[in-house]
């Protein structure tokens, strides 16, 4: 029996609706090799996410009304696996748990993901190109959702590395999507490469956490025994090559906190979500959202970071270094989607502050926020590539303000929201606090130099794109508007959870000062509490937090005034500064990093798979000996060369195959 409350079999289907729609988009793709209309694919897609995000509400509703000690509920769907016999036993159930952690991202994850979803519909009947797919595209994005859900509710170590692993491929997939553009079918390699190594990092982390806590009982890989029976085991030390000792548990939290960092892509893993910009707009919002994961993996199992101060500072010191890295790497963007996919690995970067400072419900408020406001901008970004047919490139963009009204102002709300500043100082404020991290002054120096450039990104963006003289190509100067409400109405919904966030966890500060002297006005980390292990830093009294208001609002200030000046007011001054910094431009563009990988790593990889794609080395190739000794089956239609309009390429032999060996997994754990 799993401790924690058995829930009615509702939790489940939060996780299940949205799965059975992601595996029959597939198996007609994949397996039957028919596309089908669209109409259906639109219900396969939006309808189980909207039932899910009900199933959620009620669960969330039925979370509330429970006493801050009992808000966990569990539900099993089936025993997935046994072992040993007798005292020496193993088992796993496949099971969820929705306790205040998961509940939060979860209806976050779901309302974004629809908005997105809807806004694809729009986005991708209107793709044209020849490696376009409608039905591929909402079966890896509904494939990412699904691996997301799993993740977040896995309720044991198992059910949440499945979910890890099949969110890093599905973002692979996404990456990778326009497989004809050169730079992001590199980049989805490397994307995968990345997450073969992420998952064999965490992987092995669960395997010793597992090996530590076998004598557990049965059920040592559900996250309630895991987090019960780690206290004995803190002292444990092993011996590593050259007689450096070492606590057991500070190896297995580093594992877990180096996987939660490259799926972020936070240092040394920052160019982990580069290329992404290569694929369409909704397809770059899902992947902000699986790169999220890293955050909520932290949190997860923040239990064992605050028992490993090292790592835990090493997070802090890595989310901080990533904040201005990102940051300054959004400045030398040229493309639309770059510029904003940089940003939101900054933001990430706030949010590793706070985990690494030991404020973790700061850190899922900076999640909440940043995930809400990047897939914003991004669907915002696409409407203007798709107003301007296909143009990126931010230097031959202008004038759009008096163009796309609704469009700015969408982008306005995303921008200048209270919540996006909030959540910022609040992980600034937890590096100020923060005197058990080594360092923290320089930490909290560096968030605010991140908040300076991030302002400067954002206003070059808008300057760019809707306030500098008009720069698009003579063929787009004539009138054209905002695109059509089927594009606009899930930006417009986005914009509405933007403006709600601010009622999410404000600051006591700001509760005594708007709220007319709340108390306890910084509910999320009230809900949080018991789910989440906090390190309280040192007091900051209220002249002290007003004082760290000010210094980012300062900051923000002196990054839109300045890049305004530079962009708008004395543009030939800002071109001669961008000449001379030429060379760092190239380097904060990620050149450095992805053309050492793209030479040593990515050319290696794609000669080797070009030798085994041989036709003597395939499928295709086992299948033409068949035939030639007279054999058929259904294995020739696989085999087929995809034809015009389907998906073109051979990744769906590749899909088929892991989905056929995943359904054998879980029919062997079910025996």
């Amino acid at each position: 029996m799993l401790d924690g409350n058995e829930a009615p079999a509702l939790v489940r289907w939060i996780v299940l609706l949205p799965l059975f729609g992601t595996i029959l988009q597939a198996a007609t793709l994949f397996f039957v090799r028919r596309s089908l209309r669209k109409s259906w694919v639109m219900v396969l897609t939006l309808v189980p996410v909207a039932f899910s995000f009900l199933f959620a509400c009620a669960s969330f509703a039925e979370l509330i009304s429970l006493a801050p000690e009992a808000r966990v509920r569990l539900d099993t769907v089936w025993s997935w696996m046994g072992l040993g016999v007798a005292n020496e036993t193993f088992s796993a159930d496949f099971a969820f748990r929705f306790d205040p952690l998961s509940g939060v991202i979860t209806l976050v994850v779901l309302a974004t993901s629809a908005a997105i979803f809807i806004y694809g519909f729009a986005f991708m009947d209107t793709d044209k190109r020849s490696d376009s797919g409608y039905q591929r595209f909402f079966t890896y994005a509904s494939f990412v959702l699904s691996s997301v859900l799993v993740l977040v509710l896995g309720e044991n170590l198992l059910v949440i590395l499945a979910g890890w692993i099949g969110t890093g491929f599905g973002s692979a997939l996404m990456i990778g999507f326009w497989y004809a553009e050169p730079r992001g079918s590199r980049a989805a390699l490397r994307s995968m490469g990345l997450n073969v190594a992420l998952d064999a990092m965490l992987m092995g982390s669960f395997v010793g956490l597992f090996w530590l806590l076998s004598g557990a009982g049965p059920h040592a890989v559900s996250l309630s025994a895991v987090q019960a029976g780690i206290a004995p085991h803190l002292d444990a030390t092993t011996v590593l090559p050259f007689g450096i000792e070492v606590r057991i548990v500070s190896m297995l939290t580093l594992g877990i906190a180096l996987a939660a960092c490259g799926r972020s892509a936070q240092l040394p893993f920052s160019f982990a979500l580069s290329g992404i910009a290569r694929s369409p707009a909704p397809a770059a919002a899902m992947c902000v959202i699986s790169a999220s994961t890293g955050i909520y993996l932290c949190c997860r199992f923040s239990f064992l970071i605050v028992e490993t101060p090292t790592v835990m500072h090493g997070i802090a010191w890595a989310g901080a270094l990533t904040a201005v890295i990102g940051a300054a790497s959004a400045l030398a963007q040229r493309d639309l989607v770059a510029i904003l996919i940089a940003v939101a690995v900054s933001q990430f970067g706030f949010a590793f502050i706070a985990i690494g400072c030991g404020v973790y419900s700061a850190a899922i408020f900076q999640l909440v926020i940043a995930v809400t406001v990047q897939a914003l901008l991004i669907l915002c970004a696409g409407s203007v590539i798709y107003r301007l047919d296909g143009e990126r490139d931010i230097r031959r963009m202008g004038g759009l303000n008096v163009r796309l009204v609704f469009t700015q102002l969408m982008v306005l709300i995303g921008v200048l929201s209270p919540a996006v500043f909030l959540a910022r100082e609040q992980a600034i404020a937890s590096a100020f606090g923060a005197e058990h991290v080594p360092g923290s002054k320089v930490i909290f120096a560096l968030a605010l130099v991140a908040t300076l450039l991030v302002s400067w990104a954002i206003t070059r963006f808008l300057a760019g794109v809707f306030w500098s003289s008009v720069r698009t190509p003579l063929g787009f100067r004539g009138e054209f508007a905002d695109p059509e409400l089927r594009f606009m109405l899930p930006i417009y919904g986005l914009a509405g959870l933007t403006l709600l966030g601010i009622a999410l966890n404000p600051a006591q500060v700001w509760g005594d000062l708007l709220l007319g002297g709340v108390q306890e006005s910084e509910s999320l980390r009230h809900f949080l509490g018991a789910t989440l292990q906090h390190i309280e830093g040192d007091v900051i009294d209220s002249s002290q937090r007003w004082q760290l208001v000010a210094g980012s609002v300062l900051a923000t200030l002196i990054g839109f005034s300045t890049t305004y000046l530079f962009y708008i007011r004395f543009p030939r001054t800002r071109i001669k500064i961008n000449a001379k910094l030429s060379p760092v431009q190239q380097a904060l563009q990620g050149h450095d990093v992805g053309g050492l990988l793209e030479r040593y790593v990515a050319v290696p990889l794609i000669a080797l798979s070009r030798l085994l794609f041989e036709r003597s080395f395939t499928i295709a190739g086992v299948v033409a000996r068949l035939r030639s000794e007279r054999v058929s089956g259904i294995a020739e239609r696989f085999a087929q060369t995809p034809a015009a309009g389907s998906t073109g390429d051979h990744s769906h032999l590749h899909v088929l195959w892991v989905l056929i060996g995943a359904l054998l997994l879980i029919a062997m754990g079910v025996q």
